[in-house]
């Protein structure tokens, strides 16, 4: 088990050795999701299994949970959204052998040199687990001020 997860691996080799990596990843990394949120510091923790199904093929089994800081779309302000998102991957050489993914499984292309970018792969997970429409799950109330100073609910 290693708890620091390098960015580029062989998802293959860890695949036949059935190999498990834990770690977590600082959110400040992530520059997609970073432009939605409203404070980057936390981590996103990560648990990802390699291992082959019944045919001999290799497959990523993981989990990534992390506590986003966002805007709610209803009332703008900061409110905590928690992303916990579990994915069965199946890595493949190009876009053309995605056709031969199972249906059980997603399709994820590897580099040219056969490796598996980590942090892009946890990223995607942390983007896809994002609600379409951020709010508070209750009714928000917003004090808003008028330009003479006085304020009012909105």
């Amino acid at each position: 088990m290693v708890h620091v997860l390098l960015n580029q691996v062989d998802p293959v080799r860890l695949a036949r050795k059935g190999e498990k990596l834990e770690g977590a990843l600082p959110l400040q990394n992530f520059l997609r999701l970073a432009e939605l949120l409203l404070d980057n510091t936390g981590v996103a923790d990560c648990a990802l299994q390699f291992t082959l199904d019944n045919r001999y093929r290799p497959l990523v089994q993981g989990s990534v949970k992390a506590e986003l800081v966002m805007e709610c779309q209803r009332c703008l302000g900061s409110m905590s959204v928690l992303i916990h998102e579990q994915f069965c991957l199946m890595p493949v050489t190009s876009t053309a052998a995605l056709k031969e993914v199972p249906e059980a499984y997603d399709g994820i292309v590897l580099s040219a040199n056969g490796q598996l970018s980590l942090h892009n792969l946890i990223e995607e997970e942390l983007l896809l687990g994002i609600p379409l429409v951020v709010k508070h799950p209750e009714m928000c109330v917003k004090i808003v001020g008028d330009e003479d100073g006085s304020t009012k609910k909105s």
